[in-house]
């Protein structure tokens, strides 16, 4: 609360002054003064301890983030959303990197994804059918700097289902 008012200047930096000598200190960013939402911080605080006649430098680093948004669907028509469904982000390996759930109305979002390419894939155990044609993942990347993107819509069919629309 002490230093509540006290900025960085342009360079990023923020002097905070009269620290208690040999006593620990806890050091948090107001995340209200970062106006980019998807510029995260690494660490939302730290602790450093002074000593007399010293200096402790503080980084506090910040890498971009984003979110990934999408839908999945009954039907062909996308009529039908379709809730508890699961799905996972994997990255070019094809680790599993977040999970999502879809909601009451068929959305799904993966918060606070790094930067790159990714892929989209249902998880099947999640279904409530197991005679859904499971499609194919999907690939999406975040950019580099951040931002909402914009998922894949996801329809499942079951076996038999037409596939098409004409």
């Amino acid at each position: 609360q002490k230093w509540q008012d006290n900025g960085t200047d342009e360079e990023g930096r923020a002097w905070l002054t009269g620290l208690r000598p040999e006593h620990p200190v806890n050091v948090q960013i107001d995340l209200s003064s970062v106006f980019d939402p998807f510029l995260v911080p690494h660490h939302e605080g730290l602790t450093t301890v002074v000593h007399r006649g010293g200096i402790a430098e503080l980084e506090f680093p910040f890498s971009y983030v984003g979110d990934i948004g999408g839908m999945v669907f009954r039907d062909l028509l996308r009529n039908r959303p379709m809730a508890n469904v699961g799905l996972e982000l994997v990255d070019p390996i094809g680790e599993r990197v977040a999970t999502a759930v879809t909601e009451f109305d068929g959305y799904y979002v993966f918060q606070r994804v790094a930067p790159g390419p990714y892929k989209i894939r249902i998880v099947d155990s999640t279904l409530p059918h197991l005679d859904f044609i499971l499609p194919k993942p999907q690939p999406v990347v975040v950019p580099k700097r951040g931002d909402f993107v914009q998922g894949p819509e996801f329809v499942l069919v079951r076996e038999g289902e037409r596939l098409d629309l004409k």
